[in-house]
């Protein structure tokens, strides 16, 4: 069985009436996260010897994008997203123990995850990150700034920081002076504060802002190398970046039929595109190749006359008359009487 054929399994238990209900009330989709936990689906793409199934983000892709296909839309692939790719830099850069402690209990679903990098005022300037995380002596670090549009953090146990531990005048490159952390989210811990962000749509899942004051972690949760943080979490983003175009992508809108009642359409014939002219082209040596839209058309050689100030006249007061396009001689009568001119 597929990746996709075994994640709309599980996904046909949970009904479009459940995702209604979930949404208007904002309540988390818990029956879901523990479904895909219970067969392992969490640790996709999270190494083996930890639990999880060694498999890449291609997979867990295909995983994200079914479970929005299923009925689920975007809340429903939210409720996991960070678990999947947040996780990546934990398992690829953290030492044997910290893999053990950390990822272990995210693959049985003990624990949830979210992951903190967007700033309110540096928006996708990841290298502007003022959240800085000042040393508190040995025992750690001491952690202060704010995060904005943070999933799950009413529900996270963990967070994956990325913090400044070098104020940004000292380093000699942007990219250098951040960190990465994997620290307890405890909200009711002194010095943290989650708010919560009301939405339009996909209220499944709550988004939040996050304040930092002096909120004391351990100096264990520093993953890798201190100021080496933009390094290790730069392959995470386009893997982010990816999971939220499918899931976009796949996401049902309140105009679509429900699940039971969709229908394969036939594919759409596209007519071939018209063959449009080239304008043709002149080359002078002074300006190089210029288009012309008309043809050049050469100047008369002679002046043109003067226009009076009768025929200027003339032609105001006969402006929204029809224009003769010719005109035809008058013949004389056969008295001699020449018959008046007509206005033109």
């Amino acid at each position: 069985m597929t990746v996709r054929d075994s994640i709309l399994k599980i996904c046909s238990q949970f009904s479009d009436e459940y995702w209604m209900e979930h949404d208007q009330t904002e309540t988390y989709p818990h029956e879901l996260h523990a479904a895909l936990a219970k067969d392992g689906w969490l640790g996709i793409a999270l190494p083996e010897d930890l639990g999880g199934s060694g498999l890449g983000i291609a997979e867990a892709t295909m995983m994200m994008q079914s479970i929005a296909e299923s009925g689920a839309g975007l809340a429903g692939a939210q409720s996991i997203h960070a678990n999947v790719y947040a996780t990546q830099p934990v398992a690829k850069f953290a030492t044997p123990d910290q893999r053990q402690r950390f990822l272990a209990k995210i693959i049985s679903g003990e624990w949830r995850t979210c992951f903190g990098v967007t700033e309110p005022n540096t928006g996708l300037e990841t290298l502007k990150l003022t959240t800085t995380a000042k040393k508190d002596g040995d025992d750690g670090y001491s952690i202060s700034g704010q995060k904005i549009w943070i999933s799950s953090a009413q529900v996270a146990t963990k967070m994956v920081l990325l913090a400044r531990t070098t104020p940004l005048e000292e380093v000699k490159k942007p990219s250098e002076g951040l960190s990465m952390f994997y620290i307890d989210f405890n909200r009711d811990a002194p010095g943290l504060e989650a708010k919560k962000i009301r939405k339009m749509g996909g209220r499944a899942v709550d988004a939040n802002q996050v304040f930092f004051d002096n909120y004391k972690v351990p100096a264990d949760s520093l993953i890798g190398e201190e100021g080496q943080g933009f390094k290790i979490v730069l392959p995470s983003l386009p893997r982010l970046i990816t999971i939220t175009t499918i899931k976009a992508r796949d996401r049902l809108t309140p105009s679509d039929p429900p699940r039971n009642e969709r229908r394969t359409l036939p594919p759409c014939r596209r007519s071939p595109r018209p063959r449009l002219r080239r304008p043709r082209q002149i080359h002078s040596l002074r300006k190089g190749p210029h288009r012309l839209l008309p043809p050049h058309r050469p100047k008369p050689s002679h002046p043109t006359p003067p226009r009076s100030s009768l025929d200027a006249a003339r032609s105001r007061q006969t402006a929204h008359l029809p224009r003769c396009t010719a005109l035809r001689p008058l013949s004389l009568p056969a008295t001699g009487h020449r018959h008046p001119e007509p206005e033109v």
